[in-house]
């Protein structure tokens, strides 16, 4: 067949050949990689693949799409609920670039460990020196949980002195981190606050998106196991994703107003977060280190 082509075209036929292998050959390679970083767990294989120039190119536009099946892996352990946030206007965008909010990124840590055999990704943030709240259901099952301040650097260890799975809320002890300043809570959480969602989406870099707090109202929902239906309060208007579990929302004072624990299944964009008084009362009972149960309840 290649003869009937000429010498030129069967040299271009050859060539295009084999950049289409190429390319089949990167996106396996991509594929099988970033299935290992999702299921490796915190540790040195995970972060050499995160670092790895192939798996992550540094031109976006290079890097093959991730598409459903990535997006389904990093999603692992991320609760939706069947529900709307209500009534919340649009968020204010300015308040996302607020210095009090730019310097609220210092506090926030990824929370990386393994449950039946899978990596799970999270965020936190730093509540006190050396403790991390972040949600339950981010370390259900774990017993090698660990932090990254900032989302890279060297990975902390941590111990779970706190697990809440009813009200999704953990507390994490992380010697390493002493010194550290920490966010404080909102002195009130009045619906109509604008602020910021801050964390990790789908195990990427650190994310600020602006967010508006909507009225405080009992919800049914399960809990960080998928046990339920239980009683909840909170919603919040922003653009919630995989990763973003137990990370903050902050005014723009820096303070937080609820710690996230789902997204919301209904239109407008949104999802729910942990009131600050249980927060509150989970640093205060705090005194660890407490078991996390099975990775599936």
């Amino acid at each position: 067949m290649r003869a009937r082509l000429g010498p030129r075209l069967a040299v271009l036929d050859g060539i295009g050949g084999a950049v289409l292998v190429a390319g089949i050959a990167l996106g396996l390679v991509w594929l099988a990689g970033a299935t290992v970083v999702q299921a490796a767990g915190p540790g040195q294989l995970r972060s050499d693949l995160q670092r790895s120039r192939i798996l992550e190119p540094s031109t976006p536009s290079c890097r093959p799409p991730a598409g459903s099946s990535m997006r389904s892996l990093a999603s692992i352990g991320f609760p939706s609920i069947g529900a709307q946030v209500g009534t919340i206007p649009a968020p204010d965008r300015v308040v996302a670039g607020d210095p009090a909010v730019l310097a609220a990124r210092t506090r926030l840590v990824r929370v990386t460990g393994t449950a039946c055999g899978f990596g799970v990704e999270g965020s936190g943030w730093i509540a006190a020196d050396w403790e991390v709240v972040t949600a339950a259901h981010v370390v259900a099952g774990e017993s090698d949980t660990s932090v990254q301040l900032g989302g890279a650097g060297p990975l902390l260890a941590a111990q779970v002195i706190w697990f809440d799975a009813h009200n999704d809320v953990a507390v994490l002890s992380v010697p390493g981190m002493r010194g550290i300043p920490s966010l404080p809570l909102a002195a009130n959480e009045r619906a109509g606050t604008s602020g910021a969602i801050l964390g990790f989406p789908e195990d990427g870099s650190l994310h600020v998106g602006p967010a508006r707090l909507g009225a405080t109202r009992a919800l049914l929902t399960d809990d960080a196991y998928g046990r339920g239906p239980i009683l909840r309060q909170v919603a919040l208007r922003g653009d919630l994703r995989p990763g973003n579990s137990g990370g903050p929302m902050v005014d723009g004072h820096g303070r937080v107003l609820t710690t996230v624990f789902a997204r919301a299944t209904g239109a407008p964009h949104g999802g729910f977060g942990v009131p600050d008084a249980l927060v509150a009362h989970a640093l205060s009972a705090a005194q660890g280190p407490v078991g996390t149960g099975s990775c599936t309840g």
